[in-house]
C-alpha cells in the first residue's frame, strides 16, 4: 500500500511503569490500531538518555523538558483524516470498554501528517517503498514557517538543497517531509530522518556537517523562515526487547 500520511504520536508513562507499558503498546495497542483499513504499519520508538542528551530545547510547551520519550508512528494509505480517525475512535471506545486502555501513559502530543516528499540516499528503492525502509532509529524534527509568502521557498530550498545534504551524511538513510492533514495549514511542518546507524552518531555527523553548510551558505533557510518547535533522536524500539529501561 502507497503511505499517504502518517500519525506521529509522543507518549510517556509513570516512573516504573516502561516494561508493562511497552509490551501492553507491542502486544495489544500497536497490533490492533494497525489492522484497521486505513492503515499500512506502524513503528515504535524510544529516546534513550543519549538521545536526548542531543536535544535543543523545546518551544513546544507540551515537549518540553525530556517529555516524549516513546514515539509512535502510524503509517496510511489515505490523506481522508475521518477514515482514519472514524474507525480509531470506535477501537478505542472499545478497548476502553475491555480494560485495555494503558491508564499510566500520556499522549505529549499527536498530529497527522501529509507525505508531501520521500527521498532516498542512492535511489535504491521506489518512493513508495521509502517509508517502509529497515532502520535503527530516526530524527524527527518539528518546525514552522510562520510567513506563509515563505513557505514555498522554503519549500523549494529543502528539495533542491537541504535534503541533497542531508543524504550527504552517513547514517541518515533517508528523509520524509510532511505537511499538517488539516485544512489550517498554519505552517508547521514535519521532518523525518530514517538512521540506519546509531541515532546519536548519525545525529553528531549530522551537526559537524551543519557547520561545513553555514560557511557555505547551504544554511539555514531562505530568510532563516523556519523556527524549530521540537526535534529528537530516537532508537527504534524491537517488540519484547526492552533493554533500554534503567533498572
Amino acid at each position: 500500500m502507497e503511505v499517504k500520511a502518517l500519525g506521529v504520536g509522543f507518549i510517556d508513562c509513570f516512573e516504573g511503569m516502561e516494561e508493562a507499558f511497552n509490551r501492553w503498546y507491542d502486544t495489544d495497542h500497536l497490533p490492533e490500531h494497525i489492522s484497521l483499513p486505513a492503515a499500512a504499519g506502524g513503528r515504535r520508538y524510544v529516546a534513550t538518555p543519549d538521545c536526548k542528551a542531543l536535544r535543543q530545547p523545546a518551544r513546544m510547551e507540551e515537549l518540553a523538558d525530556g517529555k516524549g520519550t516513546f514515539c509512535t508512528t502510524y503509517l496510511f494509505g489515505t490523506e481522508d483524516t475521518e477514515a482514519i480517525t472514524g474507525p480509531s475512535r470506535e477501537l478505542d471506545t472499545g478497548l476502553a470498554k475491555q480494560r485495555r486502555i494503558f491508564r499510566e501513559g500520556k499522549v505529549a502530543h499527536y498530529a497527522m501528517w501529509r507525505l508531501a516528499k520521500a527521498d532516498v540516499r542512492g535511489g535504491t528503492v521506489s518512493r513508495q517503498a521509502i517509508p517502509y525502509l529497515g532502520h535503527r532509529g530516526m530524527y524527527v524534527a518539528l518546525a514552522e514557517v510562520p510567513d506563509p509568502k515563505m513557505r514555498s521557498e522554503v519549500a523549494e530550498w529543502f528539495d533542491e538543497v537541504h535534503v541533497p545534504d542531508l543524504l550527504s551524511v552517513q547514517g541518515v538513510k533517508a528523509v520524509l517531509r510532511c505537511t499538517l492533514l488539516s485544512q489550517d495549514n498554519d505552517g508547521r511542518f514535519l521532518h523525518i530522518l530514517l538512521l540506519d546507524e546509531d541515532p546519536p552518531m548519525a545525529i553528531r555527523a549530522l551537526r559537524r556537517s551543519v557547520e561545513t553548510w553555514r560557511a557555505q551558505g547551504r544554511v539555514p533557510s531562505p530568510g532563516q523562515a523556519i523556527k524549530p518547535l521540537f526535534s529528537s533522536a530516537y532508537r527504534l524500539i524491537t517488540p519484547l526487547s526492552y533493554d533500554f529501561i534503567e533498572g
